[in-house]
């Protein structure tokens, strides 16, 4: 959605001599870090979540062994990341294709 509501950003951008392939890497870029940045947050919270049902009273004896291992948390981010680059891409891959003067024209 934000790649259409940009179109014309991305128009003054091949204007100023950016290629296809810069405006698919800034598009793709940007997707990948707010979805591992949104990852990260959910692995924070979760770790928050995970030390509070140790400290308090365990109807279960698991609970008091539960934690999110590094390993597991990495997992997490990276495929936070590989949604938001898979799900960015063809937005940005039509956006980075589009001829220059239809992105300056475009008023939505």
């Amino acid at each position: 959605m934000s790649v259409r509501e940009r179109i014309r950003e991305i128009g003054v951008l091949k204007v100023l001599g950016f290629t296809n392939g810069m405006v698919l890497g800034i598009i793709l870029g940007e997707a990948i870090v707010i979805s591992a940045a949104g990852g990260l947050i959910g692995v924070l919270l979760a770790n928050l979540l995970a030390a509070g049902l140790r400290r308090g009273p365990a109807y279960m004896e698991q609970l008091h062994t539960l934690q999110i291992s590094p390993a597991v948390a990495f997992l997490c981010v990276a495929v936070a990341a590989f949604i938001g680059l898979v799900s960015a891409y063809i937005p940005a891959f039509q956006a980075s294709r589009i001829p220059i003067l239809s992105a300056l024209r475009n008023t939505d």
